[in-house]
């Protein structure tokens, strides 16, 4: 799970040791429950599904008057490659050597901000290795496979409407000797392509690549829950992976000078450079912002406690260090304790609501309170993550009968789906506020 920088490292280094440094291509999803299948495979929303030759042929018909200064492109192959390009489905599927180009495709559409995203990792030289020569593994691909390369050209004339038997006639290879997926050196033959350092897989058929079953002898999944994405966003800006640096074109500076926030200000009567470059907008309290109001009043208070508890939580850790959390200034509780509660404990008391008793698992983690050695960052992720879950818990429970009768713990004591809800918001607001007073302390102390 990456919900920060600090935990792509450690993504990074997980990957290092399982592929023994090899390099690797990577691709971002703004929604993690998307399938890795091409596009031209993909099912439409009406349930329809391209006609992929009709798709290729008529591209290809037209596009020859409109080449202009462009080479024309002179294979299936070289053809298939226009047409990803500009965005015509195709069998082709886009990596990028580069980790912070694929985490900028994975977080940047905020109108998605609602749904968890993923990273996927994927090693191309083991993909081949292991998916390039189904009818004789001992003898497939080490490496990468060349565009022009006679099993390309066979799967690329396949989207043409090509049939098998000519196939087989033009590249001089058996049908079940083609494989169903292949890892592609391709050409950079576009400044797109450079400055996203795209790469490609092929496809022969519509079999999602997360289900084939070598699949964990070449790629890795990491989920990006919803809450981490506007914080890796910022980071990335400030990285300088903007619009215009991936998709290097004029209308792309114009729509990505537009989506920067550096660029608006509420009056810009009277700034001067250095007044905009410190442009801040003012912080509105959750209950403020309008936000949740498709959810019932009570339910809106506890999402907007929560909301205001990460605010609370991320603004005023800042600054601290691991071993500042960790210890106990004047006797006051650690700050990694109270995050460790915050994250669990409302796990806990939403079970209660939905009318569960705690599991193994949940009785194991509350034990583990006490202790730890979690990095800041870590604690803060574990927070991020647990009141993300809790709020997509509270939206259900919100449009229940909060009067309905509820037991807590093993005596049962009584309590109701509003009473817990309720609780789940006070709670965590009580050890936000020892969490703020143990920071404050801890910061006096350093002068």
């Amino acid at each position: 799970m990456i919900t920060c920088f600090e935990s792509l490292e450690k993504a990074l280094a997980e990957l290092h040791s399982s592929f023994n440094g090899e390099a690797m291509w990577w691709r971002g999803q703004i929604k993690a429950s998307w399938e890795l299948l091409p596009s031209v495979f993909r099912v439409l929303p009406n349930n329809e599904k391209y006609i992929e030759h009709a798709l290729i042929n008529h591209f290809q018909m037209r596009a020859i008057s409109m080449l202009g200064h462009r080479p024309r492109p002179m294979s299936d192959t070289e053809w298939l490659f226009l047409a990803q390009h500009y965005r015509v489905p195709t069998r082709l599927l886009d990596w990028s050597e580069n980790l912070l180009v694929a985490l900028y495709f994975a977080v940047e559409d905020e109108s998605k901000d609602g749904d968890d995203a993923c990273l996927w990792a994927l090693s191309p030289e083991q993909l081949n290795i292991h998916e390039s020569n189904p009818g004789n593994p001992s003898q497939s691909q080490n490496g990468l496979i060349h565009w022009n390369e006679p099993v390309v050209t066979a799967i690329a004339s396949r989207a043409f409407g090509t049939k098998w038997k000519d196939v087989t006639k033009k590249t001089g290879l058996r049908r079940l000797g083609i494989p169903n997926l292949i890892a592609l050196a391709s050409p950079e033959s576009d400044e797109r392509i450079v400055a996203q350092s795209g790469r490609f897989t092929l496809h022969r058929c519509d079999h999602p690549l997360e289900n084939y079953e070598r699949k964990d002898k070449y790629l890795r999944k990491f989920l990006i829950p919803k809450c981490a994405k506007k914080i890796i966003r910022q980071r990335l800006e400030l990285l300088g992976i903007q619009r215009w640096n991936v998709f290097p074109d004029l209308q792309s500076l114009a729509e990505g000078l537009k989506e920067n926030r550096g660029m608006r200000a509420s009056n810009g009567e009277g700034l001067t450079e250095s007044d905009i470059s410190s442009i801040c907008l003012p912080y509105v309290e959750p209950w403020l912002r309008g936000s949740h109001a498709e959810i019932p009043s009570a339910g809106r208070a506890v999402l907007h406690a929560l909301d205001m508890a990460l605010d609370d939580l991320t603004q005023w850790t800042a600054g601290l260090t691991d071993a500042e959390v960790h210890s106990q200034p004047f006797g006051l509780t650690s700050i990694a304790f109270h995050l460790r509660h915050i994250a669990r404990s409302t796990d806990r008391l939403l079970s209660y609501a939905e009318g569960k008793q705690l599991t193994a698992e949940q009785l194991a983690a509350l034990k583990g309170e006490q202790a730890g050695e979690e990095s800041l960052a870590e604690l803060l992720a574990e927070v991020e993550v647990a009141l993300s879950n809790a709020a997509e818990r509270v939206r259900v429970l919100a449009t229940a009968d909060l009067n309905i009768t509820r037991g807590v713990g093993r005596k049962q004591l009584p309590t109701s789906i509003g009473g817990a809800l309720i609780h789940v918001a006070d709670h965590t607001q009580r050890h936000v506020g020892q969490v703020v007073t143990t920071a404050k302390v801890l910061k006096a102390l350093r002068n």
